[in-house]
Protein backbone atom coordinates (compact mmCIF):
# COMPACT_ATOMS: atom_id res chain seq x y z
CA UNK A 1 0.00 0.00 0.00
CA UNK A 2 2.90 2.10 0.99
CA UNK A 3 3.88 2.19 -3.04
CA UNK A 4 0.71 3.38 -4.30
CA UNK A 5 0.06 6.25 -2.06
CA UNK A 6 3.81 7.66 -2.87
CA UNK A 7 3.23 6.96 -6.73
CA UNK A 8 -0.09 8.63 -5.52
CA UNK A 9 1.17 11.23 -3.88
CA UNK A 10 3.29 12.73 -6.68
CA UNK A 11 0.96 12.28 -9.88
CA UNK A 12 -2.94 12.46 -9.17
CA UNK A 13 -5.19 15.53 -8.90
CA UNK A 14 -7.85 16.23 -6.15
CA UNK A 15 -11.61 16.72 -6.19
CA UNK A 16 -13.52 20.24 -6.33
CA UNK A 17 -15.17 21.81 -3.43
CA UNK A 18 -18.30 20.37 -4.24
CA UNK A 19 -18.53 19.24 -0.31
CA UNK A 20 -20.35 22.19 0.16
CA UNK A 21 -23.52 20.71 -1.27
CA UNK A 22 -22.91 17.29 -0.08
CA UNK A 23 -25.43 14.72 0.39
CA UNK A 24 -24.01 12.73 2.85
CA UNK A 25 -24.01 14.69 6.43
CA UNK A 26 -23.13 14.00 9.74
CA UNK A 27 -23.41 15.99 13.00
CA UNK A 28 -20.23 14.86 14.68
CA UNK A 29 -17.20 14.48 12.42
CA UNK A 30 -16.39 10.56 11.28
CA UNK A 31 -13.02 11.43 10.36
CA UNK A 32 -10.94 13.41 12.52
CA UNK A 33 -7.48 15.61 11.35
CA UNK A 34 -5.27 13.20 13.77
CA UNK A 35 -6.75 10.21 11.79
CA UNK A 36 -6.52 11.80 8.23
CA UNK A 37 -5.14 10.42 5.24
CA UNK A 38 -2.41 12.00 3.31
CA UNK A 39 -2.71 10.36 -0.20
CA UNK A 40 -1.99 13.76 -1.93
CA UNK A 41 1.12 15.97 -2.50
CA UNK A 42 1.13 19.77 -2.20
CA UNK A 43 1.31 21.90 -5.14
CA UNK A 44 0.37 20.34 -8.12
CA UNK A 45 -2.57 21.74 -10.77
CA UNK A 46 -4.90 19.54 -12.33
CA UNK A 47 -7.71 20.37 -14.93
CA UNK A 48 -10.93 19.78 -13.59
CA UNK A 49 -13.70 18.41 -15.41
CA UNK A 50 -17.41 18.63 -14.49
CA UNK A 51 -19.94 16.40 -15.98
CA UNK A 52 -22.39 18.03 -17.32
CA UNK A 53 -25.85 18.27 -20.31
CA UNK A 54 -23.43 17.06 -23.00
CA UNK A 55 -20.65 15.19 -21.44
CA UNK A 56 -17.83 15.84 -19.68
CA UNK A 57 -16.88 19.78 -19.79
CA UNK A 58 -13.79 21.63 -19.11
CA UNK A 59 -13.64 23.72 -15.81
CA UNK A 60 -10.78 25.89 -14.33
CA UNK A 61 -7.30 24.19 -13.50
CA UNK A 62 -6.63 24.28 -9.82
CA UNK A 63 -3.97 23.62 -7.35
CA UNK A 64 -4.07 21.55 -4.62
CA UNK A 65 -2.25 22.45 -1.40
CA UNK A 66 -1.55 20.74 1.79
CA UNK A 67 -1.59 22.31 5.64
CA UNK A 68 -0.94 19.89 8.02
CA UNK A 69 -4.06 17.25 7.98
CA UNK A 70 -5.95 19.52 5.50
CA UNK A 71 -5.80 20.13 1.76
CA UNK A 72 -7.59 23.09 0.38
CA UNK A 73 -7.79 23.99 -3.33
CA UNK A 74 -6.13 27.74 -4.81
CA UNK A 75 -6.38 29.76 -2.09
CA UNK A 76 -9.65 29.04 -0.26
CA UNK A 77 -8.01 28.36 2.53
CA UNK A 78 -12.04 28.14 4.19
CA UNK A 79 -12.79 25.07 1.73
CA UNK A 80 -10.45 22.57 3.78
CA UNK A 81 -10.98 19.35 3.78
CA UNK A 82 -9.78 15.48 4.75
CA UNK A 83 -9.18 12.38 3.47
CA UNK A 84 -9.56 9.05 4.85
CA UNK A 85 -8.70 5.88 3.22
CA UNK A 86 -11.95 3.40 2.62
CA UNK A 87 -10.53 0.60 0.99
CA UNK A 88 -8.39 0.19 -2.42
CA UNK A 89 -8.23 3.54 -4.41
CA UNK A 90 -11.11 5.15 -2.39
CA UNK A 91 -11.43 7.79 0.12
CA UNK A 92 -13.85 9.40 1.98
CA UNK A 93 -13.41 12.75 1.65
CA UNK A 94 -15.22 15.20 4.61
CA UNK A 95 -15.52 19.03 5.08
CA UNK A 96 -16.82 20.57 7.70
CA UNK A 97 -20.23 22.63 7.04
CA UNK A 98 -22.09 25.44 9.08
CA UNK A 99 -24.22 22.39 10.74
CA UNK A 100 -22.36 19.53 10.48
CA UNK A 101 -19.35 17.44 8.28
CA UNK A 102 -20.54 16.76 4.59
CA UNK A 103 -18.69 13.84 2.75
CA UNK A 104 -18.04 12.71 -0.79
CA UNK A 105 -16.05 9.45 -2.15
CA UNK A 106 -12.96 9.87 -4.20
CA UNK A 107 -11.15 7.00 -6.30
CA UNK A 108 -7.59 7.98 -6.20
CA UNK A 109 -6.09 6.57 -9.42
CA UNK A 110 -1.97 7.22 -10.62
CA UNK A 111 -3.21 8.81 -13.82
CA UNK A 112 -7.13 10.84 -12.43
CA UNK A 113 -8.53 11.78 -9.48
CA UNK A 114 -12.36 10.32 -9.86
CA UNK A 115 -14.55 12.43 -7.13
CA UNK A 116 -18.40 11.18 -7.18
CA UNK A 117 -21.01 13.41 -5.27
CA UNK A 118 -23.91 10.93 -4.52
CA UNK A 119 -26.91 12.71 -4.13
CA UNK A 120 -29.33 11.05 -1.22
CA UNK A 121 -31.30 9.61 -3.72
CA UNK A 122 -34.39 6.76 -3.70
CA UNK A 123 -31.30 4.32 -3.17
CA UNK A 124 -31.05 6.37 0.25
CA UNK A 125 -34.45 4.31 1.48
CA UNK A 126 -32.93 0.81 1.24
CA UNK A 127 -29.81 2.45 2.91
CA UNK A 128 -32.53 3.47 6.33
CA UNK A 129 -33.91 0.27 6.05
CA UNK A 130 -30.37 -1.69 6.02
CA UNK A 131 -29.14 0.83 8.85
CA UNK A 132 -26.53 2.20 7.40
CA UNK A 133 -28.32 5.37 6.95
CA UNK A 134 -29.37 7.14 10.06
CA UNK A 135 -32.23 9.24 8.00
CA UNK A 136 -33.14 11.13 5.04
CA UNK A 137 -33.83 14.84 6.12
CA UNK A 138 -34.47 17.97 4.50
CA UNK A 139 -36.79 19.51 1.20
CA UNK A 140 -38.18 16.56 -0.67
CA UNK A 141 -35.86 18.50 -3.56
CA UNK A 142 -32.82 18.56 -1.97
CA UNK A 143 -32.74 15.96 1.00
CA UNK A 144 -29.93 14.93 3.09
CA UNK A 145 -28.83 11.25 4.41
CA UNK A 146 -27.45 11.90 7.96
CA UNK A 147 -25.16 9.34 8.65
CA UNK A 148 -23.27 8.34 12.07
CA UNK A 149 -20.38 5.72 11.45
CA UNK A 150 -17.45 5.64 8.95
CA UNK A 151 -17.58 2.20 8.56
CA UNK A 152 -21.78 2.27 7.84
CA UNK A 153 -21.17 5.43 5.42
CA UNK A 154 -18.20 3.17 3.31
CA UNK A 155 -20.61 0.52 2.78
CA UNK A 156 -23.04 2.68 1.33
CA UNK A 157 -20.62 4.80 -1.38
CA UNK A 158 -18.94 1.13 -2.39
CA UNK A 159 -22.67 0.03 -2.86
CA UNK A 160 -23.38 3.35 -5.29
CA UNK A 161 -20.13 2.28 -7.38
CA UNK A 162 -20.84 -1.42 -7.59
CA UNK A 163 -24.17 0.01 -8.56
CA UNK A 164 -22.99 1.71 -11.78
CA UNK A 165 -23.33 5.44 -9.97
CA UNK A 166 -21.18 8.08 -12.52
CA UNK A 167 -18.84 10.57 -10.87
CA UNK A 168 -19.47 14.01 -11.01
CA UNK A 169 -16.09 15.17 -11.39
CA UNK A 170 -13.09 14.32 -12.88
CA UNK A 171 -9.08 15.49 -12.26
CA UNK A 172 -6.44 14.63 -14.62
CA UNK A 173 -2.64 16.24 -13.59
CA UNK A 174 -1.23 18.91 -15.64
CA UNK A 175 2.02 18.85 -13.79
CA UNK A 176 3.79 17.07 -10.39
CA UNK A 177 5.44 18.76 -7.50
CA UNK A 178 8.91 17.81 -6.59
CA UNK A 179 8.20 15.35 -3.91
Amino acid sequence: MGGFRRLARRSVPLLAALFLSGCYFSVEPLIRSAEADLPLGDGARYLHLRQGDGGWVPMAAVTVHREGQFYYLGNDRDAQFLLSHAYGAYYVATQRGPKGYTYDFVKIAPDRVVAYGFACDAHARAFVTAGLVVSIAGPAASPVCLVDSFDKLVKVFRKLVEQGTEPKNIYYPLDTPAS
